[in-house]
């Protein structure tokens, strides 16, 4: 999601209409689910690329918080692996 904030809505468009975001939740997520959510975000072609990314974010959250919830001990860190 710290992604898709700093992303330009030019660029953020281009991979929507391309469905690399779906793609990317079911390939290297592995979460048919939120692919099939964001796809139909993907799908709608009169989103504008701010209301996009907030049907997108929000799909994310609604997956993963309950996460978060359930297995306080996990850990989500965006930052840099070592």
């Amino acid at each position: 999601m710290q992604l898709a904030d700093g992303i330009d809505d030019s660029t953020w468009m281009h991979h929507l209409q391309r469905g690399d975001y779906s793609h990317w939740f079911r390939e290297i997520i592995n979460d048919d689910d939120l692919a099939q959510i964001v796809a139909k975000v993907e799908q709608d072609k009169h989103t504008s690329a701010r209301e996009s990314r907030r049907k997108v974010k929000e799909a994310i959250e609604s997956r993963y918080t309950h996460v978060q919830v359930l297995c306080p001990q996990v850990e989500f860190d965006s930052g840099p692996r070592k």
